[in-house]
């Protein structure tokens, strides 16, 4: 790995310092409302989220999702750390993004329902509601790349994943980050995907989901 890279991620930065930072020089690009795309049996296919992208730069994003105290590395530690650290990088841009949507309100995808602030704020705050690095540009073209990285539990455990096997290798090259809300029905009901309701152990077990 580039000296450069080594020495700003072992710079032992905390977690809060990271999303400190991050509140200071992130910006809010985009946000839509997307459709609940794959619903169980009995669900409504009108349930909707907010995703948002937000612009931190490369070096924050590769921090963020590779340090040791990183949002990964909080997984690494229990899934119960990555979950309270993700809800509280949400929560620290909580105010900007729902400030960007005041001024840029979401256009739903296809034939779903809007969100007005209130669902929007309610999406964020709901406990399925997840950040990751962005993994594809506007083109569908990935921004993931083979990585250095060498993380036993997840060398040990990959070939039991049932998704996404190996892809905790992968790191992002892009500079954004992808803020996805819950998951809401127009009653404000929250649903989850069956493959995401053990979100938080697949991170910890196979450093991705």
């Amino acid at each position: 790995m580039p000296k450069r890279r080594r020495a700003y991620l072992e710079i032992g930065l905390s977690f809060e310092e990271m999303v400190d930072q991050i509140q200071d020089n992130s910006d809010v690009v985009h946000v839509k409302t997307k459709p609940y795309c794959h619903p169980a049996r009995g669900e409504p296919r009108t349930a909707r989220q907010i995703v948002f992208r937000v612009r931190i730069g490369n070096q924050a994003s590769d921090l963020l999702y590779n340090s040791r105290d990183g949002l990964r590395g909080r997984y690494w530690q229990s899934p119960e750390h990555g979950f309270v650290a993700t809800h509280h990088l949400i929560r620290s841009l909580t105010p900007a993004l729902l400030s960007f949507s005041e001024r840029n309100p979401p256009k739903p995808e296809k034939e779903v329902h809007g969100m007005t602030i209130g669902h929007i704020r309610w999406s964020l705050a709901a406990p399925s509601a997840k950040v990751w690095p962005r993994e594809r540009d506007s083109n569908d073209n990935s921004l993931l790349e083979a990585d250095a990285l060498q993380i036993t539990r997840w060398i040990t455990n990959e070939g039991r994943a049932e998704h996404n096997q190996g892809m905790w290798r992968q790191t992002p090259m892009g500079d954004e980050l992808e803020i996805k809300g819950g998951l809401l029905g127009i009653d404000g009901t929250e649903y989850l995907p069956e493959g995401k309701r053990s979100r938080s152990w697949q991170i910890h077990e196979f450093g991705y989901t």
